[in-house]
């Protein structure tokens, strides 16, 4: 016996798609197999998704089918990732992770502490989310993003070329 994917958001990758299948526990019916996958990154948080996985016997015909449900979990804590490119001439995003729903601000500050640029201030879910910023409008050198939210901040350094 075989279980595979029938079918599964867009969001998850798996490292395979099939897998040979135990008969299961002898006090139930039902097959046992294990298939591995992941989220992406951008995959929506708390919003229950469907994975449809078929039972094939030996000769390939359907003997059963499953549906089961996924809910990808918020981030552990706020994060900002490294901004790409980084250097950077032009366009730069700067990837980052909320924890809950609620104000976001994304920020760009020189090395004196000022505050050079807003990306973004608004009201955000929880989960991974990009801002994105014109890097022409700053001087050359090294800046650093600022993401706040709630009582946390975490920054990353941006080179700015020319």
């Amino acid at each position: 016996m075989t279980v595979a994917v029938a079918s599964a958001p867009a969001w998850l990758t798996f490292d395979q798609t099939q897998a040979a299948a135990s008969a299961g526990d002898p006090a139930g019916p039902e097959p046992v197999a294990r298939l591995t996958f992941s989220a992406e990154r951008t995959a929506p948080v708390g919003v229950p998704a469907e994975v449809t996985l078929v039972v094939r016997d030996a000769a390939g015909s359907v003997v059963g089918e499953k549906t089961v449900r996924v809910v990808v979990s918020a981030p552990a804590a706020l994060a900002v990732e490294a901004p790409r490119p980084n250097p950077s001439r032009g366009a730069v995003t700067v990837p980052y992770l909320t924890p809950a729903a609620g104000r976001v601000r994304v920020s760009v500050v020189d090395l004196l502490g000022r505050e050079v640029a807003v990306l973004v201030d608004a009201d955000e879910p929880a989960g991974a989310h990009e801002a994105r910023l014109p890097a022409g409008r700053l001087a050359a050198g090294v800046d650093a993003v600022r993401v706040a939210a709630g009582e946390a901040t975490r920054t990353a350094r941006l080179t700015v070329v020319r």
